[in-house]
């Protein structure tokens, strides 16, 4: 493999003087070092890396393949699912009808949703708050992606080539299969990921604003920002990378194949993630995204010190992270703070994270599901450390 080249944005200049002097070459060699150091027989399929400085400037870098088979190799317009990243999305809106009055997060759902048939037989659907929901404390015990009636909608989306509105599946069908299941714990009182807790919240955005989640997404955020290449993720899209599976993932999405997606169309419907992530970026506009919620940017207010008073520590002994509103937090000696949030799809897996010390931002997608991921972003920050005091001529 060989590597694609440099690609720098330049947005709104702020001023910052390691930044200002940065050698961005450098930056996008130490970047690509890393990743030819993890490309082998075992390793990834293609990989984009973007890294937003506080300047606001973008210094990307890819390698690999966009399709391996059809001998595209991956550059930095190619798009990727983000899986689980659109959470942060999905958070910002609810946080926007926060800031405007129009909701608190200390609301029961049920005040929204309440005497819907497919609500009210939800575990603990009567008492969980619109806070517990995005922080994962409403002890809803298990995904919708683990019931057999969504797992058959998964192998019939890939088997068949039926999308959900082709099966007569709706988003409300994909949280019927929790009914009535007992709750794995009173509301506040512990942490479950689940994508039915960011699920019930995209309705709760969608009954209170009049939009769906996704065109307020549109509204508020990706057109005022300028991110060109984000959108709300579907079967069929330019640009979109192929997408490769482990077997080992298909025990999850039963009937997807071990290539998930040819170039710019995948073997199953996206639609199944919906609030639970549910859009396309390439990893430049990951970045500004990430940078964007998590430094605090995304919104009017200083939703940031609602976010930290938000977190959720119950995971921190199992996951070494705690979870709050769109956000997954860590603070780690010899590092301080990290703010990010990782996610997967059928072929992709992705990570952004936001250093409030350094005020950079680093984005990694993969068009397989590498575990390895976090372990080379690592390698990246540990990269761009030494890279970052080094001048331009």
């Amino acid at each position: 493999m060989i590597k694609q080249g440099l690609s720098i944005l330049a947005f709104a200049m702020a001023t910052w003087p390691v930044a200002e002097a940065q050698d961005v070459d450098a930056l996008e060699t130490a970047m690509t070092e890393v990743l030819e150091s993890h490309l082998g027989p075992r390793g990834f399929v293609g990989a984009t890396v973007a890294l937003r400085l506080p300047d606001g400037r973008v210094v990307t870098s890819v390698l690999g393949h966009a399709d391996r088979e059809a001998g595209i190799e991956m550059r930095p317009d190619h798009r990727l699912l983000g899986g689980s990243i659109g959470k942060t999305f999905v958070a910002a809106a609810l946080m926007t009808l926060v800031e405007e009055g129009r909701v608190s997060l200390d609301d029961r759902a049920a005040e929204y949703l309440g005497g819907e048939d497919w609500f009210d037989p939800l575990p603990n659907a009567a008492t969980f708050t619109i806070g517990q929901l995005l922080n994962h404390a409403s002890g809803i015990p298990i995904d919708y992606f683990e019931t057999e009636p969504i797992r058959e909608v998964i192998r019939r989306s890939a088997e068949e080539n039926l999308d959900l509105s082709e099966q007569g599946v709706t988003h409300e069908d994909l949280l019927r299969p929790l009914a009535g299941l007992e709750p794995l714990f009173e509301p506040g009182d512990g942490f479950h990921y689940s994508d039915a807790n960011y699920t019930i919240v995209a309705f709760i955005v969608e009954r209170i604003s009049g939009q769906s989640p996704e065109s307020f997404v549109e509204d508020r955020f990706i057109t005022p920002l300028g991110l060109v290449d984000t959108e709300a993720q579907r079967r069929a899209m330019p640009r979109l990378t192929a997408a490769y599976m482990s077997p080992r993932f298909q025990q999850v999405f039963p009937g997807v194949p071990t290539k998930a997606g040819e170039y710019e169309r995948l073997a199953y419907d996206p639609a199944l993630e919906w609030g639970g992530g549910g859009w396309v970026f390439t990893a430049t506009d990951l970045a500004r995204w990430g940078h964007s919620w998590f430094a605090g940017e995304a919104l009017e207010g200083d939703y940031r010190e609602t976010m930290r008073a938000s977190i959720n520590f119950n995971p921190e002994v199992d996951h070494g992270w705690a979870y709050g509103i769109g956000l997954q937090w860590q603070d780690q000696d010899g590092v301080g703070e990290r703010w990010f949030h990782q996610g997967y799809d059928p072929g992709f897996i992705a990570k952004v994270e936001y250093r409030p010390d350094s005020e950079l931002t680093l984005a990694v997608m993969f068009n397989a599901i590498d575990p390895r991921y976090e372990r080379i972003a690592d390698a990246i920050w540990d990269a761009i450390g030494p890279a970052m005091s080094t001048p331009q001529d």
